[in-house]
């Protein structure tokens, strides 16, 4: 086969392939360096037709996904023991008929893994399931997508709530019945070591910007996990506790007051009780610059936005991580802040759709592009085909307000286990179109909606 009839079988297969599939515009196109591809005709074959060919490495393992597939036929062949040419074909015709769809969708599935460099096995953001875990492609990354590999890690550990952990142990597998944080939070017993009752930290500590700065033992009994923290004296959630928790209104009304003192000691105030929504408080200036000089606050906000997604405010998650990212991608503001913003707010969200929605709110206003390591590129690539309103949301989170001291969001309220599917065009490789003609579902198998929350 030379360059020539190379590009008359893309134009009677790729194209009218791509038209039966209504793939829309959003694929990109793979073939590796065979000299016929890579020739100048055919490069300016596919410019002319404006199609995105994706960048393959001139050294690399054979990962084209049909490769797999013919070995898959070839098995299925010698199987039969074809006796003579014409045997041969007919078998052939016979066991590429019977080859499911499915094994095509997953090994192109896994091409999409092992060739992106920034696909993260700990990141369960664009896969389908929420225990789906696949190898990463041995690469060399960057610092910057080594420290959110790391994040990740921890960030999924929590969002599949700690499997490991069974209902009535502490972390280290400690037996405990007596569910300490419930009660502090019911006011029976003080924090330690501090000694203060959860009604003397929301009405003595109110606005003592001093002590919620300095002292840092009182963190743990506001916000307990399901994880240890540096208080050895305070005690970690245990899944029998969290159920009590959620089941008492009393103290679920409590936490809501203790997120209040926080937000204050942050410059931010809960605007809506039930929404989530939040927006600057009046004293902003002073409290950035506070929080923008002490970084450790950067771990308390990620304790936060994991406790209220364990004890029953998830809905108040996606609110906060997007005023966060508002404030340090679109306004400049809390430099130091944007780094953990990044590798770990967003991804203490426990909704799979809200999550995506604020990597893609994310990606919009981050510069440089090339840098952003966040979502694997196959799904940036998606993005840059969109284009993203400066001050208008199109991500599931509602601008309730403009102005720069009030500009305030909320999350547009729905049941998490109900999100309308997300419109991921299909991204498929070598397109072949018997084939594909005959498994026109592939396209969906890429990028599917997937109604699991992790």
């Amino acid at each position: 086969m030379d360059g020539a009839m190379y590009r008359e079988i893309l134009a009677n297969n790729l194209l009218p392939s791509v038209r039966a599939l209504k793939m829309g515009r959003g694929w990109v196109f793979q073939h590796d360096n065979d000299p016929k591809h890579t020739a100048r005709a055919t490069k300016e074959w596919l410019r002319k037709k404006h199609l995105k060919v994706l960048e393959w490495p001139s050294q690399s393992p054979d990962l084209n996904p049909i490769e797999n597939l013919w070995r898959e036929l070839k098995v299925r062949i010698a199987q039969r023991q074809p006796r003579n040419l014409k045997d041969v074909e007919k078998v052939c015709m016979e066991e590429w008929a019977k080859i499911p769809a499915a094994v095509s969708a997953n090994l192109v599935k896994t091409y999409r893994k092992h060739t992106d460099e920034y696909y993260c096995m700990y990141d369960s953001t664009w896969e389908d399931h929420p225990n789906e875990e696949t190898s990463e492609r041995r690469t060399q990354h960057s610092k910057k997508f080594k420290r959110f590999r790391s994040a990740a890690r921890d960030m999924q550990k929590y969002r599949r709530d700690y499997p490991e952990q069974r209902s009535n142990l502490y972390f280290g597998g400690q037996q405990q019945d007596d569910m300490p944080n419930l009660q502090f939070y019911r006011g029976h017993i003080p924090s330690s070591p501090d000694g203060v009752f959860i009604e003397d930290f929301h009405n003595k500590w109110h606005r003592k910007y001093s002590k919620l700065e300095e002292v840092h033992s009182y963190i743990q009994w506001l916000f307990p996990l399901q994880e240890p923290g540096m208080n050895y004296q305070a005690k970690e959630l245990t899944k029998k506790e969290i159920k009590a928790f959620r089941e008492d209104g009393t103290a679920k009304q409590r936490l809501v007051t203790s997120y209040k003192l926080m937000l204050d000691f942050y410059g931010i105030e809960l605007s809506n009780d039930i929404t989530g929504e939040v927006k600057r408080a009046n004293n902003w200036r002073e409290r950035f610059d506070n929080l923008e000089r002490n970084t450790h606050n950067n771990l308390r906000i990620t304790r936060i936005l994991k406790c209220l997604g364990t004890l029953g405010f998830p809905h108040y998650q996606a609110p906060l991580v997007r005023f966060f990212l508002e404030q340090t991608l679109v306004k400049g503001k809390l430099y130091n802040v944007k780094e953990s913003a990044l590798n770990y707010f967003i991804f203490a969200v426990i909704d799979k759709q809200k999550r995506r929605n604020l990597v893609k709110y994310a990606y919009a206003h981050y510069e440089p592009k090339h840098e952003f390591v966040w979502c694997p590129k196959t799904i940036q690539s998606i993005f840059s085909e969109e284009t993203f309103p400066d001050d208008k949301n199109p991500i599931d989170l509602k601008l309730v307000a403009i102005d720069d001291n009030t500009a305030s969001y909320q999350s547009v309220s729905h049941d998490v286990n109900k999100d309308k599917p997300m419109d991921w065009s299909g991204m498929a490789g070598e397109l072949h179109s018997e084939k594909q003609r005959d498994q026109s579902g592939l396209k969906d198998y890429w990028w599917k909606e997937s109604k699991h929350q992790c």
